[in-house]
């Protein structure tokens, strides 16, 4: 080989080694720019800060040298929600949580970049306490720095009250204060077994008061000086501030004037003293302790598994402030809140407080008419509102609409209530045969009657019905109610009406001839028997041979009566136009044929 070719030869082979050299060198360098997983920040919420509706927003801000593939908010140790879209690096980002239930909690980020690396961020605490019912200056738990210490805790709600406590408390735990703490026209009351953590000592505050001189009462009485402690009264807008070793149920009154410095003058008159004997005294004012409720009844309509509120107002209007009891215990089963058997409420003259109450049927409780009581009892007075639970099915195929008939809202025992009853296919299509229960039930629980019968209907279907009721049924409120029963579906509705006592009006008659009056007396008394043996002893009356005839000729009578009462109550009902003459005609046709049944035409 020449010499020039032997130099070309070895100077490709430096340069094939050169070109090997830097490529390989790329090749390690490529593998070693990135190896380490995005860099998290956390910013709010805070460590161990706190949040009072439950809607959280968790901000944080994520750096990398390539893009971010996903990140992941992490709750207690778990994810909780996923952001899968391309993310910018050095981004401010969030996820938001809502409907948080009450509770200690803690959180967390997780992300993963573009080439797998994944890293995870600090964990912080936060707690939910349930707040939102209230405002003012009221402690925003977000900007709590430690949620176990809570210096000055405010729980404020204008332009009624506010509490602010003097000792730290601690609401890690997650407290419900919405429905175990109520601030009310003159009234503080805090459940100190729910929330524990709260019953500590505290400044109260009663705004908009009328008072000229207030003083702070303890469950209905006058506090003592060592449990309350006047701090200030601002004339100017009835502002009253007083300080409590602990909690229950705090109001306020006027306080008396002081009634051992007061002396009595006695005036004494010369001349005619024995005249007149009396008379010339001051007749004493007696002041009236009476209190008003907004209802006699209230109904609740629900399907099962649903929550409802409904309300009711007590209002004071006597003389003398009232300590009031509203006594739950015979719907305890159904209240959700107030969740207190007996429920404490201060009421000054003139002042009015509205009940609320959230009522809740269980998914598998049976649908039926759930009767009940609340006793509002003051120390004079107890009053009743009487109360209906309709519970139907969630999803109900047949819907019924009762209504007791206006001149049968109030009856006789013995006599009948006249019912419109309105049925509604909620399917709309298809004529089904549909069972119909009518009742009557006190607020007890107890059944006083029922009847059942089969009712035929396409769409919608509208009747009259009659009950009967017993003779010897003691006087007061009453309940009927229809239940339509269709395959495992059933409608529910209810009316309410009045037993009246039978009075028995005796008017004195001087009596100057008692031989007169004797014989008028023989006269009436054998024009009634007359009448009444030609009204029941007809000459050709059947009489029964047996026992049974017997039995069956007194249900045949009974029946025949309850017809022509159902008929009569019919025609009353037609004439003031509550149901329709298709109604009318359809429902006395079907009467008209069981009584020619029974040989009355």
């Amino acid at each position: 080989m020449k010499k020039t070719e032997v130099l070309l030869f070895l100077f490709i082979l430096i340069f094939a080694g050169m070109v090997y050299s830097q490529q390989a060198g790329t090749r390690v360098g490529l593998n070693i720019i990135d190896t380490s997983g995005p860099i998290i920040s956390l910013i709010e919420p805070l460590n161990n800060s706190g949040d009072a509706d439950g809607n959280i927003t968790f901000f944080y801000n994520i750096s990398d040298a390539n893009g971010i593939h996903n990140c992941s908010l992490i709750i207690n140790n778990r994810i909780n929600a996923t952001n899968g879209s391309i993310i910018k690096k050095d981004a401010k980002l969030n996820f938001t949580l809502n409907n948080t239930a009450i509770g200690s909690y803690n959180w967390s980020i997780n992300c993963t970049d573009n080439l797998g690396f994944d890293s995870s961020s600090e964990d912080r605490a936060f707690s939910v306490n349930f707040a939102k019912s209230f405002n003012g200056s009221t402690t925003d738990l977000s900007e709590v720095t430690d949620i176990s210490n809570v210096i000055g805790f405010t729980i404020d709600r204008t332009p009624y009250g506010k509490i602010t406590f003097t000792e730290p408390v601690d609401l890690s735990r997650g407290l419900d204060i919405d429905r175990y703490v109520n601030i009310s026209r003159n009234k503080i009351e805090l459940n100190s077994t729910a929330l524990f953590e709260l019953n500590k000592t505290a400044d109260l505050e009663l705004l908009g008061l009328s008072f000229n001189n207030p003083r702070p009462l303890r469950d209905g009485s006058v506090c003592p000086s060592t449990i309350c402690t006047e701090l200030d009264f601002k004339t100017a807008n009835g502002n009253f501030t007083f300080n409590v070793t602990h909690f229950t149920i705090y109001s306020s009154e006027e306080t008396p004037p002081d009634t051992t410095t007061t002396t009595t003058t006695t005036t004494t008159t010369t001349g005619g003293a024995a005249g007149g004997g009396g008379g010339g005294g001051r007749i004493p004012i007696i002041a009236a302790r009476e209190f008003t409720l907004s209802t006699k009844t209230l109904k609740v309509i629900l399907k099962q598994g649903q929550t409802k509120e409904e309300t009711f107002t007590i209002k004071n209007t006597g003389d003398l402030a009232l300590a009031i009891k509203a006594d739950f215990k015979k719907i305890i089963d159904f209240l959700v809140s107030p969740t207190l058997d007996i429920l404490d409420i201060t009421l000054q003259p003139g002042e009015e407080e509205t009940i609320s109450l959230t009522f809740r049927a269980d998914k598998d409780l049976q649908p039926n008419i759930y009767p009940g009581e609340i006793f509002i009892r003051e120390a004079s007075e107890e009053k009743i509102i009487y109360m209906i639970m309709e519970v139907e099915s969630a999803r109900p195929l047949f819907d019924v609409d009762v209504e007791v008939l206006p001149e049968y809202k109030s009856v006789f025992p013995g006599e009948g209530v006249f019912l419109e009853v309105s049925l509604f296919n909620v399917r709309g299509f298809g004529r089904v045969d549909v069972n119909l229960e009518y009742s009557i039930l006190d607020f007890q629980g107890n059944l006083i009657a029922t009847e059942q019968e089969t009712v035929a209907v396409e769409t919608q279907a509208k009747f009259g019905r009659e009950l009967l009721i017993p003779s010897d049924i003691r006087p007061g409120t009453y309940i009927a109610s229809a239940k339509v029963t269709f395959e495992d579906s059933v409608g529910i509705s209810s009316d309410v009406f009045e037993v009246k006592a039978k009075t028995i009006r005796l008017y004195p008659i001087a009596l100057k001839d008692y031989t007169t009056f004797l014989l008028l007396g023989i006269i009436v008394i054998i024009i009634i028997s007359a009448v009444s043996i030609y009204r029941f002893y007809p000459l050709k009356k059947h009489i029964p041979k047996t026992i049974e005839e017997e039995g069956k000729l007194i249900q045949k009578e009974e029946k025949v009566k309850k017809l022509e009462k159902e008929l009569q109550a019919l025609q009353q009902a037609f004439n003031a136009k509550f149901i329709s003459e298709e109604s009318y005609t359809r429902d006395k046709a079907r009467i008209e044929k069981v009584l020619k049944k029974l040989g009355k035409s």
